[in-house]
């Protein structure tokens, strides 16, 4: 979802907040997106003005500072109504504490917080108030092989129109071969190449440490900001800066021959990768709708 530019008008931090929760529906009363620090206040809290947000990534290498005992985020946004399947405007708030003990709040049609059920968010927003404190983000389900596999099939959809390749994306063997799993000899099965992404081995936490040591830039994500995440909100931050792999495979099939479509999506059905399915958190990054 889109945050819109940050509002001047600012939340007033006179009055203490009891609670995470308080915390969070002080924030929403304000309007546009900011991070406020909660500073003790006679046994609660007391809200202070943090840096200036746009986006999450505008948070990505702040530490919070030593008096901030815990921050909340408030941001616009839409999001789909589950009983009518309808976009509504709603304002969501998150708030953390320096024990990783968190809020959520979300707006309802006629403007009244109510508590978000289930477990803890996942996505952006609360990924880097839990990294300005130290604090670990939640697990990320998509394996890191799904990127590998966008770049094999927009690597092919690429060749699929240069006018130097054509009538290469025919032949399955050929498309096949370039498949970052691809045994050197052997069989070329949409089957084989599932399993070989199933049962790939390196993980978030391989591939960030990798990056850290070496201080690498990944992505759009430069050595700094790596080593400020960690391995599980990196993930998510690479995934969102991706189309999701039920988008890459509607591109393929208006690119490829049917035929080798056929197999470039039984490939990715054998590797058991859900379509889509990283683009579904509390991001709310750049180009989110």
């Amino acid at each position: 979802m889109s945050i819109p530019p940050l509002s001047t008008r600012a939340l007033s931090t006179r009055a203490p907040h009891s609670g995470l929760a308080d915390a969070c529906a002080a924030a929403l009363d304000s309007s546009g997106s900011r991070v406020w620090g909660l500073v003790p206040r006679r046994g609660s809290y007391r809200l202070v003005d943090g840096p200036p947000l746009d986006f999450p990534e505008d948070l990505l290498g702040f530490d919070a500072p030593r008096p901030w005992t815990g921050a909340v985020v408030a941001f616009s946004g839409r999001a789909t109504s589950l009983e009518t399947g309808d976009f509504q405007s709603v304002r969501f708030g998150f708030a953390v504490d320096r024990q990783g003990r968190t809020a959520a709040l979300v707006t309802d049609r006629d403007g009244s917080p109510y508590p978000l059920g289930g477990a803890q968010p996942i996505g952006h927003v609360p990924d880097v108030c839990l990294r300005m404190f130290g604090l670990p983000t939640p697990p990320e389900a998509t394996p890191p092989v799904l990127l590998s596999i966008l770049d094999w099939i927009e690597e092919v959809i690429g060749l699929s129109v240069d006018p130097e390749m054509s009538g290469w994306t025919s032949d399955w063997n050929a498309v096949a071969d370039l498949h970052p799993l691809a045994p050197a000899s052997g069989d070329l099965s949409p089957r084989d190449l599932g399993r070989a992404a199933r049962e790939d081995s390196i993980t978030w936490r391989d591939l960030w440490q990798c990056a850290t040591d070496h201080h690498l830039a990944v992505g759009s994500l430069s050595a700094t900001q790596l080593a400020w995440l960690d391995a599980p909100s990196m993930a998510r931050f690479l995934l969102h800066g991706r189309p999701s792999l039920a988008s890459v495979l509607e591109d393929a099939q208006r690119a490829l021959p049917h035929l080798v479509f056929r197999q470039v999506l039984a490939t990715a059905v054998a590797s058991q990768l859900a379509p889509g399915s990283h683009n579904g958190d509390l991001s709310t990054g750049r180009g989110d709708t």
